[in-house]
């Protein structure tokens, strides 16, 4: 008997706190710019995954744009300004500018002097590993900008909250009590 009320209260508490688990989960997923950095470093190592999700090259004669000491450093130094913390933060316009003239400045030196180290041979492909780093850095920074992504997921918990909380109290939206299909109005 005891073992079956226990059993039905973990179902009970299971059924609404699954939800907002499964909602606070994909907002980590969501937020997290991992997928980024990877997108990052396959364009720098001139590859893509196909419709099968095998990975290939981009075309017969692309070659990876640095070696794999320079992608390290190059990823690294992305993963210094990119992260689950600056597409949460509330970065002004200001802190952004800084952050990525910082990131460039950073980005084109280091290519610069490490250039033979790193196994860059033409200088078009600096110019294309700062466009395939800085581009995308600078999209994720501006999910930071003024709170964007962070007041964005802290009106839809808001909202997910009370909608989930508010079911079986009897309170209607506006919507709900203006709807003619509804028969208890």
């Amino acid at each position: 008997m005891e073992a079956e009320q226990s059993q039905q209260s973990e179902q009970t508490s299971s059924k609404y706190s699954t939800p907002l688990s499964q909602y606070q989960a994909s907002i980590i997923h969501i937020t997290n710019p991992n997928d980024l950095i990877q997108t990052i470093e396959l364009n720098l190592r001139q590859q893509r995954y196909n419709q099968d999700g095998d990975l290939i090259n981009i075309s017969k004669k692309s070659k990876q744009l640095l070696n794999e000491e320079g992608l390290s450093s190059c990823i690294s130094l992305v993963q210094s300004s990119i992260s689950q913390n600056t597409v949460m933060s509330n970065l002004t316009k200001h802190e952004v500018k800084e952050l990525m003239t910082s990131l460039t400045f950073t980005l084109v030196f280091q290519l610069m002097i490490n250039r033979k180290k790193w196994g860059i041979v033409q200088s078009e492909d600096r110019t294309r590993i700062a466009q395939l780093i800085l581009f995308p850095s600078f999209i994720c920074l501006k999910r930071g900008f003024e709170e964007g992504e962070r007041d964005f997921w802290k009106g839809s918990i808001g909202e997910f909250v009370h909608h989930s909380g508010s079911q079986g109290q009897g309170k209607k939206s506006f919507w709900g009590k203006v709807n003619p299909w509804n028969k208890t109005n």
